[in-house]
């Protein structure tokens, strides 16, 4: 592990069900469940628990891994397009509880560390910023570029997720600042937009105006207002056991 991947990843900590998530995905197209768990130091146990944490190191380590057994440059793309977070984490169902896709940014915002950690001193890992030509999301964390899975996992999934919930105009074109892989065709396809790389930032160009809409299409999918307070409560114990493990490691 180099110096910069060793410092992006020390004391940061990934959800257990994250991981697992991905593991299957890796499993279901062709890695062994073995291999990925020996390359990325990891046990069965230590994915079954829903509340448990992994090492940020053994995730960077799983997708690598993964990428490899499966013979699969574009995996992370794949993860964020197939795997809903909804699946991986209790922020996915706060978010489906929520009234507008504003009020799910800012909740995304608040328990987003209970999904992956990344090194962001004090400030929110996703801002918005307001151009002539659109609403920004812009990533803030730090070398992005030392993890550029976690951009084409991350952004892949939100608009994926939009567009599953008939939200196809979300985003009007993306930026990241990483180079251009050999893969450039998975970028077309799953994201059907613009696409800059070498950017400045890592950001999705959105429609201001969706920001006033809920979060689905359709009422069914959304969960009942009353199961954002539920949800919301035990997010909060689950932030306030991860600051409380992390102090007790930084000792």
């Amino acid at each position: 592990m180099t110096p910069r991947i060793k410092n992006m990843t020390a004391g940061c900590t990934v959800g257990a069900d994250y991981a697992r998530r991905l593991m299957e995905l890796a499993v279901s197209r062709g890695a062994s469940a073995t291999m990925l768990a020996e390359r990325a130091g990891l046990h069965p146990e230590d994915l079954r628990d829903h509340d448990a944490r992994v090492p940020l190191a053994a995730f960077i380590a799983l997708m690598r891994a993964g990428k490899v057994l499966c013979d699969d440059a574009a995996l992370a793309l794949h993860f964020g397009e197939m795997v809903d977070v909804v699946e991986t984490s209790i922020v996915g169902l706060i978010g489906r509880s929520c009234a507008t896709l504003a009020e799910a940014f800012e909740q995304m915002n608040r328990y987003g560390r209970l999904v992956i950690e990344v090194d962001l001193g004090t400030r929110d890992r996703y801002q918005l910023v307001r151009a002539a030509d659109g609403l920004w999301i812009v990533d803030t964390r730090t070398n992005p570029n030392d993890f550029p899975e976690l951009t084409e996992s991350s952004f892949a999934r939100m608009v994926c997720t939009s567009r599953r919930f008939g939200k196809p105009e979300f985003v009007k074109a993306v930026h990241v600042t990483h180079p251009e892989p050999a893969y450039r065709a998975e970028y077309d396809r799953i994201f059907q937009v613009p696409v800059v790389f070498e950017s400045d930032h890592n950001a999705l160009v959105t429609d201001p105006a969706w920001m006033a809409l809920p979060p689905t299409r359709d009422p069914g999918e959304r969960l009942p207002r009353y199961a954002f307070g539920i949800l919301s409560a035990h997010a909060e114990a689950l932030l306030e056991k991860l600051e409380s493990s992390k102090s007790t490691r930084g000792r």
